[in-house]
């Protein structure tokens, strides 16, 4: 559902007249946690930046640096999922159990969703400020991507697990977290996905049925080729020698290969133990 109202929502603003009129796509990407595996639920979108005429005859771009209004979307959003979230628990799809037993009540589930169409959603938008390669590592990242990797756990000790998270609300320091066992495993088990999910899904222009097609009609009206000149695929072995792609001149040699940094290694010299609050 959360897919489908961010899809729909896209969709339905980038049709419109008044703020782009165009046929857009992109990839949904499905991140469910945050830095401490807590549940953290939303999506990450990429876009290209406009979209075919109604008719199909031009590419419509939309103005620099912006892309659609988020407060637009972010109402349009915020009434999609509502409705799907009513629609669902009216079909019996949403099983209420345990704590939220109570809810399974028609009438109760409207009371407990009544306020959040007054609250403020949450979208944001951003040009990519370094260029489509990083927006296609950026994407790469998150599809085998797991909640937690195993450089960030840094003991197991007498059934706790300590692990390092960036805390945001601090400027995006780094800090430990200890939890027992079976609370870091509960935490972790909320963001295995079901057999058959798919994380990343295209929409729109990219959707599978019709992304060739609709690709090399947008080549065709920006001008450009289904490949880019210049750039070498990073799955290639770099030969032993070669010409300096920027100044063209000298010569660059492999001397030699390092691994990657464990994230322990990162944040060790910047790492502040935080003290503990008396309260």
């Amino acid at each position: 559902m959360l897919g489908r109202a961010v899809r729909e929502t896209l969709l339905e603003i980038g049709a419109t007249p008044k703020h782009l009129g165009a046929q857009i796509g992109g990839w949904m990407v499905l991140h469910s946690w945050g830095q401490r595996l807590d549940l953290h639920p939303h999506v990450h979108v990429i876009v290209p930046g406009g979209g075919l005429s109604p008719t199909g005859d031009r590419w419509i771009s939309c103005p620099r640096g912006f892309f659609l209004p988020v407060r637009v979307l972010s109402r349009k959003f915020r009434g999609k999922l509502l409705d799907l979230l009513k629609r669902s628990h009216a079909k019996g799809e949403l099983p209420m159990t345990g704590g939220l037993a109570h809810l399974d009540d028609t009438d109760r589930f409207a009371e407990f969703l009544s306020p959040l169409y007054d609250a403020e959603w949450v979208v944001w938008a951003d040009p990519p400020q370094a260029g489509p390669e990083v927006v296609l590592k950026y994407l790469a990242r998150y599809t085998y991507r797991i909640a937690i990797s195993d450089s960030r756990i840094q003991s197991i000790d007498d059934g706790k697990v300590t692990f390092w998270y960036k805390d945001y609300a601090r400027g995006g320091r780094w800090d430990t977290m200890t939890l027992d066992a079976d609370e870091f495993l509960r935490r972790f088990c909320l963001h295995v996905l079901p057999k058959g999910f798919m994380r990343v899904r295209p929409f729109g222009l990219m959707a599978n049925c019709h992304r060739a097609k609709k690709l090399a009609m947008a080549r065709k009206l920006l001008g450009v080729s289904a490949t880019t000149d210049g750039v070498t695929p990073t799955d290639q072995a770099p030969e032993e020698s070669s010409c300096c792609p920027h100044c063209g001149q000298g010569t660059l040699r492999c001397v030699r290969r390092t691994r990657r940094p464990r994230v322990s290694e990162l944040v060790a010299r910047t790492y502040q133990p935080q003290p503990l609050d008396s309260s």
